[in-house]
């Protein structure tokens, strides 16, 4: 009985003092502080961002390219805009 008492505390002392965040909370997190490139980027898919980024300013697609990276992060979407 002594050895749950032992097990606890070293249990108790092992554990971190501050809670520790999922993948999903600092993904969700980093998307709260990074705003869209420009309104309706979002509602764009893939094969669409990379027609249109033909067209758009190098200031557009590095916005667009750190705003995907920082998001949905798609390999095509983001090699289209470096």
């Amino acid at each position: 009985m002594a050895f749950k008492g032992v097990e606890r505390e070293i249990r108790k002392r092992l554990m971190p003092t501050s809670p520790v965040k999922s993948d999903a909370e600092e993904i969700q997190q980093v998307e709260t502080t990074i705003a869209e490139p420009f309104e309706g980027y979002g509602l764009l898919t893939a094969r669409q961002i990379i027609e249109q980024a033909r067209s758009w300013s190098d200031e557009r697609k590095i916005a667009a390219r750190s705003y995907e990276s920082a998001t949905r992060n798609r390999r095509s979407v983001v090699q289209a805009l470096s």
